[in-house]
C-alpha cells in the first residue's frame, strides 16, 4: 500500500466516510448490462441454488434449483437461465464494416466487427469466477443427445460464458465487471482492505444513509445475507435446508422462491446502486478504446462460434501460457499507465511515492542547443521546474510531461532553491517555434511523469521458451 492509499484511508477513518481515489470512471459502462447475483451449495459450486438475473433494477427473474444436489432438477432450471443468456447475448451479434488502420493511422482495408458487445455485472470476483469459470466449465460440453440429453441451450451458454472467463482476468477488461471491484477501484474506505471484500460494508462507507455514518452502515451491510456465492451458513441451516426439505415432503418449491428471493435482493439492489455510483464519474478517456478491444474479441468469439470451432481447453499448452502471460503484463502495465494519465487522483500517488514529479515551470529555455555525440548541435530545450515535494530521483531520471506524452525529459540536480533544470530530449520538434508551441509555459503547473507513448505489446516469441514455460523433458 502507499503512502498516499494509506492517507487516504486514514482520512476515511477519521472522517466515517469513503475518500475518492479515482475522479473519472476507468471502466466502461454497457447501458443495460446483465447483472447476475447466485448462491450455490457450500462447498459444491457446481450446485447453484438460486439466480437472479436482469437488465434493469426493477426487471429480473429468479430461477431456483429445488433440490440442487439432483441433475435433472438442476439442469432444467439452469436451461431457463441458459435459454435467457443466450436471448441477451444475440442482440449482440450484429456486425458492421469498419476501416481498419494501421500503426500510423493509414486505412489499410475494412473488416467486420460488432459495434456492441455483451456486459456482465456480478457483486464481487467470487461471484464472476463462480459464474464464468465454473458454470461455464460444467456446462459447455454437456450432451445434447443420448441417455443424458440436455437443452441444447446448456451447452450453447456454457461456450460463452467460458469466453468470458477468459476475458475476465485481463486488466481493463469490461465484458464482466465485479460491483465490489468498482468500488475499491474508485473509493478507499476506512476499514481493513480484506473488509472491502463484503460488498455491503464497503458500499455502507461510499454510500452511507443520511441518519448514518460509514462504519455504522457497514455494521447494518454485514447483517444483510452475503452477496455470494457462497451463502450464509446460518442461512444454509435455517432457511435453505428446511425449503429443500419442504419441496422433498409435497414437491412445493414455493417456499425455496421465496427464500431465494429474499437473499439476493440485498446484493441485487447494491449491485445496480454501486453501477450508479460508478456511473455518475466522467468517463476516463481511455476507456472506450479499451472497450473497443473487448468489442473485437467479442466478434473473435461469434465467428468461433458461427465455424463451430468455438472449443476452449481446460488447460493451456506452454506456447499459448507464455502468450497469455505476456498480455497480462502488457496489459497490467498499459492500464496502470491510461488510469494515471486519464486521472489527477490516480497520478496523485504517482507523485506522493516520488515516482512522477508535479510542480510549476519557472523558466525556460525553447532555443536551447547542445553538442550531439556527432559534434553538431542539436535543439534540447530546458524546463526549469520547481517542485511541490521534494524529489529525490538520481539525475538523468527519464520522466514525460503528463498532458503531452510525447514530450520527454531528462532531470537533473536541482540548485540551491529546489529548482530542478529538466531536458527535454524528445517531442520538441525540430525548430525552436516547434518547441515554443510544444512545451508548457512559465507559471504553468506541469506533471512529469514516468509513463511516454503508449508502447506497442507485438506479439513476439523467444528463441526458446522460458523453463517456467516447458514441460517436462
Amino acid at each position: 500500500m502507499s503512502e498516499l492509499a494509506t492517507y487516504r484511508r486514514l482520512r476515511a477513518y477519521e472522517g466515517r466516510r469513503a475518500v475518492a481515489a479515482a475522479s473519472r470512471c476507468h471502466a466502461y459502462l454497457a447501458d443495460a448490462p446483465l447483472v447476475v447475483v447466485g448462491y450455490h451449495l457450500a462447498g459444491d459450486p457446481g450446485a447453484p441454488v438460486a439466480l437472479r438475473y436482469g437488465t434493469a433494477p426493477d426487471a429480473w427473474r429468479t430461477v431456483v434449483m429445488a433440490e440442487p444436489r439432483n441433475r435433472d432438477v438442476r439442469f432444467a432450471a439452469l436451461a431457463d437461465f441458459a435459454t435467457d443468456l443466450l436471448a441477451y447475448l444475440a442482440g449482440f451479434a450484429a456486425r458492421e464494416e469498419v476501416t481498419v488502420l494501421d500503426r500510423r493511422g493509414v486505412p489499410t482495408g475494412t473488416e467486420q466487427v460488432c459495434p456492441r458487445a455483451p456486459q456482465l455485472l456480478v457483486p464481487n470476483q467470487p461471484t464472476a469466477a463462480w459464474l464464468c469459470d465454473t458454470l461455464g466449465r460444467s456446462l459447455r460440453y454437456l450432451r445434447t443427445d443420448g441417455e443424458y440429453a440436455v437443452d441444447g441451450a446448456l451447452p450453447a451458454a456454457g461456450a460463452h460464458l467460458s469466453f468470458l472467463a477468459g476475458r475476465r482476468v485481463l486488466p481493463g477488461s469490461a465484458l464482466v465487471l465485479a460491483a465490489g471491484g468498482l468500488l475499491t477501484t474508485h473509493w478507499v474506505t476506512g476499514q481493513l482492505p480484506a473488509e472491502d471484500a463484503d460488498l455491503h460494508a464497503a458500499l455502507g462507507w461510499v454510500d452511507p444513509s443520511a441518519s448514518t455514518d460509514g462504519p455504522a452502515a457497514a455494521r447494518a451491510g454485514e447483517a444483510l445475507p452475503a452477496a455470494g456465492p457462497v451463502p450464509d451458513p446460518e442461512w444454509d441451516a435455517e432457511v435453505l435446508t428446511p425449503a429443500v426439505e419442504t419441496y422433498h415432503a409435497d414437491g412445493d418449491a414455493g417456499p425455496l422462491r421465496v427464500a431465494a428471493e429474499e437473499a439476493l435482493a440485498p446484493a441485487w439492489e447494491a449491485t445496480w446502486r454501486v453501477r450508479e455510483l460508478v456511473g455518475a464519474l466522467p468517463p476516463a478517456a481511455h476507456a472506450e478504446p479499451r472497450w473497443e478491444s473487448d468489442r473485437r474479441a467479442w466478434t473473435h468469439h461469434m465467428d468461433r462460434v458461427d465455424a463451430g470451432t468455438a472449443h476452449f481447453s481446460t488447460r493451456l499448452d506452454q506456447l499459448r501460457a507464455f502468450r497469455f502471460l505476456g498480455e497480462l503484463e502488457a496489459r497490467t502495465a498499459a492500464l496502470e499507465r491510461q488510469m494515471a494519465l486519464d486521472d489527477p487522483l490516480v497520478l496523485a500517488g504517482y507523485v506522493a511515492s516520488g515516482e512522477a514529479l508535479a510542480g510549476t515551470v519557472v523558466g525556460r529555455d525553447h532555443e536551447r542547443r547542445e553538442l550531439s555525440a556527432r559534434g553538431t548541435k542539436v535543439l534540447r530545450p530546458l524546463l526549469r521546474i520547481r517542485p511541490d515535494l521534494p524529489f529525490d530521483r538520481p539525475p538523468g531520471t527519464e520522466l514525460w510531461v503528463a498532458d503531452r506524452p510525447g514530450v520527454q525529459v531528462r532531470t537533473g540536480a536541482p540548485d540551491a532553491d529546489g529548482v530542478l533544470d529538466c531536458v527535454v530530449v524528445k517531442g520538441m520538434g525540430r525548430r525552436p517555434e516547434h518547441a515554443d508551441a510544444a512545451l508548457p509555459q512559465v507559471g504553468a503547473a506541469v506533471v512529469l511523469a514516468p509513463f511516454g507513448p503508449q508502447p506497442v505489446f507485438g506479439d513476439t516469441l523467444p528463441d526458446e521458451l522460458p523453463w517456467t514455460h516447458q514441460g517436462p523433458a
